[in-house]
C-alpha cells in the first residue's frame, strides 16, 4: 500500500466497525473522516499549475480542505487557459470523497483492471475531467 492508503486505512476500520453497529452518528462521522483525509492527501500534493496538451489549469485558490454542512470539500479556484488564451468555465471545483486511485493499466486475472495509489494524478484527472465538461457545455 501507498502512504494514503496507509493512513486511510485505520479510518476505513472505523467506519466498517461504525456501520457494524449501525449507529448513523457514529457511520457519518467515520465517512466524513475518510473525506477529509482524501481531500487532504489531493491538496498536499498539488502543483501551482497543472498541463495537458494545449491546456493548462492554474490554481487561483487551493487546492485546500474546506468543510461546507459538515461535509469536507476539496475546494479550489481555477483559471484555465488553452494555447495561452483564457477559457471562461466556471472557476470554483468542489469535490466530495475525491479518488486516490487511478488505472494502472494492468488487468487482474479475472480481466478487471488493477488500480495503483497516486493522488498527483487523480487530481490532475478529476480537474481535468471536469473542466472538459463544462467546456463541451459552452460548445454546445
Amino acid at each position: 500500500m501507498g502512504a494514503a492508503l496507509d493512513r486511510l486505512a485505520p479510518l476505513l476500520v472505523t467506519l466498517a466497525g461504525a456501520r457494524a453497529s449501525g449507529d448513523a452518528n457514529r457511520i457519518r462521522d467515520a465517512r466524513l473522516a475518510v473525506y477529509r483525509l482524501k481531500a487532504k492527501e489531493l491538496a498536499d500534493v498539488a502543483p501551482p499549475h497543472l498541463t495537458r496538451g494545449e491546456w493548462t489549469v492554474m490554481f487561483r485558490v487551493g487546492p485546500r480542505v474546506t468543510t461546507v454542512k459538515g461535509v469536507p470539500l476539496l475546494d479550489m479556484m481555477v483559471v484555465l487557459r488553452r494555447n495561452g488564451v483564457r477559457v471562461p468555465i466556471d472557476p470554483h471545483l468542489r469535490f466530495v470523497n475525491p479518488p486516490l486511485l487511478v488505472p494502472d493499466g494492468r488487468v487482474d486475472r479475472d480481466g478487471n483492471a488493477t488500480y495503483e495509489e497516486n493522488p498527483a494524478v487523480s487530481l490532475q484527472t478529476i480537474v481535468f475531467e471536469t473542466l472538459a465538461k463544462q467546456v463541451a457545455e459552452l460548445r454546445a
